[in-house]
């Protein structure tokens, strides 16, 4: 094999490395390989005579030849094309160029890895159709709801639902009318399920307006001990810690107390 200049290798590397980019299949061992090799030539670093050869080898052969079916991955390079550059569909992104490459190189999906991979196809077909979820009002109201709600879990609660988090994300957003945010049917499913306890409290409030109920006056920071009577001048809402409480009135003074520290009389 005839000798290379060092521009003329590194060239050649990231030519193939765009071909692999169009051929789904970067992330597989070679497209691995060669992506890492042309950092470290870009960097001034040249490799080692054996990762010359293996780096020449796969530039000689070019890209692999595909062994799946060819209308199963146009359909998923149609995906591709439709969610490139759209920030909402990164993830999705992601998943379909796994699928492809997995497919291109003679590799099987699972059965429930076929099933999402349709659902996803699916999607790209409605996202080109310009086809959007859009919440009614009393979801949209819902969402609202669920969202303030949210901020009154524990940080550690919120930690072990990281998917929780990005659904609040994403509809925070939406509800803010950020520019190009979007949500979808599964955002409002999600995370309605994950409140759904406080919203059911919410909903159904033990205390209403005119409601009078049993305090102990120790927890308002007095020298009181034993229960007063308090009276709700208020409906039940939800603070900004997320907390279901009522306005509730003593000798005067209004004060707001979550509904969970109200014994009824």
């Amino acid at each position: 094999m005839p000798r290379k200049s060092q521009e003329h290798r590194t060239q050649q590397t990231l030519d193939l490395i765009a071909a692999y980019n169009s051929a789904g299949i970067l992330d597989s061992r070679q497209g691995r390989f060669i992506q890492d090799v042309a950092g470290k030539m870009q960097r001034g670093k040249y490799p080692t005579k054996r990762q010359r050869e293996w780096l020449d080898s796969l530039i000689e052969t070019g890209v692999p030849e595909s062994k799946g079916d060819p209308a199963l991955l146009a359909r998923i390079n149609e995906a591709r094309e439709v969610w490139a550059g759209n920030p909402n569909r990164a993830y999705q992104l992601n998943v379909v160029d796994d699928f492809h490459g997995r497919l291109r190189g003679g590799r099987e999906l699972s059965v429930k890895q076929n099933t999402y991979l349709t659902s996803l196809l699916e999607k790209a077909q409605k996202d080109m159709a310009g086809i959007k979820w859009v919440p009614t009002e009393d979801q949209k109201t819902g969402l609202e709801i669920a969202v303030k709600l949210y901020t009154g879990y524990s940080e550690y609660w919120k930690r072990d639902r990281p998917a929780v988090y990005t659904c609040v994300e994403r509809v925070r957003e939406w509800l803010a009318g950020v520019e190009h945010a979007e949500i979808e049917e599964y955002h409002y499913n999600k995370l309605m399920k994950a409140v759904a306890g406080r919203i059911k409290k919410f909903k159904n409030p033990r205390f209403k307006l005119g409601d009078m109920a049993y305090y102990y006056m120790s927890d308002l920071g007095t020298l009181l001990d034993g229960r007063r009577i308090v009276t709700a001048v208020t409906d039940v809402y939800i603070n900004d810690r997320g907390a279901i409480i009522n306005d509730w009135l003593h000798d005067g003074n209004v004060v707001a107390i979550d509904q969970d520290r109200i014994a009824k009389r």
